[in-house]
């Protein structure tokens, strides 16, 4: 389903029929001027005023090289293959941010706590796990 596509009705036929509606969207373009993690601000108006649950999906490796990292947060170690979910909107309980480990060789996504250490593109990734 394109978002363009959903509209409340999909929603009420979904919630009679017990299925869930998953709509997958782009962020707006403003996102590309500031390079920052996205926000529910960043989506169209009418997919998350709809949304139960709106989860953004973030990486900073794939934006800034090593070097620009190490420039912009000195001390801070590179994040090689960290992927930020951000549940961003949920109307049944809380917000909140997960960090998680991608493997992009395998499309594997692990939670960062538990996900041992391993080879990401040929690279050591040297990667913390949360306390």
């Amino acid at each position: 389903m394109m978002p363009e596509d959903h509209y409340p009705g999909n929603s009420i036929e979904a919630r009679e029929l017990n299925l869930s509606v998953l709509v997958m969207t782009q962020l707006t373009s403003a996102i590309r001027s500031r390079f920052l993690r996205p926000q529910i601000s960043d989506l169209p108006l009418g997919v998350v005023g709809h949304a139960d649950l709106v989860i953004l999906l973030h990486r900073d490796d794939p934006i800034y090289s090593e070097q620009e990292w190490s420039e912009l947060y000195p001390g801070s170690p590179y994040p090689l293959g960290l992927l930020d979910l951000i549940v961003a909107k949920n109307r049944h309980g809380p917000t909140s941010e997960v960090k998680l480990r991608l493997d992009s060789r395998f499309l594997h996504i692990a939670n960062l706590a538990r996900a041992p250490a391993v080879d990401i593109d040929g690279e050591s990734a040297t990667i913390p796990t949360l306390t």
